[in-house]
């Protein structure tokens, strides 16, 4: 059953993250352990067993709509043992382009215009630095893929900060510029969230 799997994946992950934390505190001391990165989520009962080794837990994040969700963050925080959560990846890609990219692989972040791509990233990143338990963000990525696609997936999105000859698309920077100099104002203002009803545990 699907539940056996999860608790399955719960002692692989747990005996993974133990092995990692000794190694890394071995080795590299004086640095955090950002966890494995996870796409997204990952089932209860995994972040639960990692979360013990980790100092921080980062995961991609990707919202075509713009504003995270409150609640699927604080889960995470929660049953990883209130561990603060590091976005590693989000992004959005336009069907308006200067690279002539089709966005047919890759996350479905698409929308029409490059001014929507700059709103959603408000919205997100508003949203975001209004939850106190998230210590920061990466944006994906520096510059547009190629039309021909990633070498490994062909992946072929406008995720650009700029396009492949290296011209900004303003808009969309601007906004980056503008909401990183906001953000330890906003995050400062952050007001602890609600607890969040908890559903029974899974069991075997």
């Amino acid at each position: 059953s699907s539940a056996v799997v999860e608790l399955w994946a719960a002692e692989v992950a747990g005996a993974y993250g133990r092995e990692v934390s000794r190694v890394l505190k071995e080795l590299d001391p004086h640095h955090l352990n950002l966890g494995v990165r996870f796409a997204g989520d990952a089932p209860d009962p995994v972040l639960k067993a990692l979360g013990p080794s980790c100092d921080v837990i980062s995961l991609n994040y990707y919202r075509r709509g713009g504003p995270v969700s409150f609640r699927h963050l604080q889960r995470i925080h929660e049953l990883s043992g209130q561990k603060p959560l590091m976005i590693t990846e989000f992004s959005w890609r336009a069907q308006q382009n200067r690279s002539g990219l089709r966005n047919s692989r890759g996350s479905n972040v698409t929308v029409s215009t490059q001014s929507e791509r700059a709103d959603r990233c408000r919205k997100y990143l508003e949203s975001l630095l209004s939850t106190p338990f998230v210590l920061g963000y990466h944006y994906f990525m520096l510059f547009d893929q190629s039309p021909g696609g990633r070498t490994f997936d062909g992946e072929d999105s406008n995720y650009g900060l700029v396009d492949l000859k290296d011209r900004e698309y303003t808009e969309l920077a601007g906004t980056l510029r503008e909401m990183n100099g906001k953000a330890f104002a906003l995050h400062a203002a952050s007001q602890a969230l609600p607890p969040r009803p908890h559903s029974s545990p899974t069991t075997a």
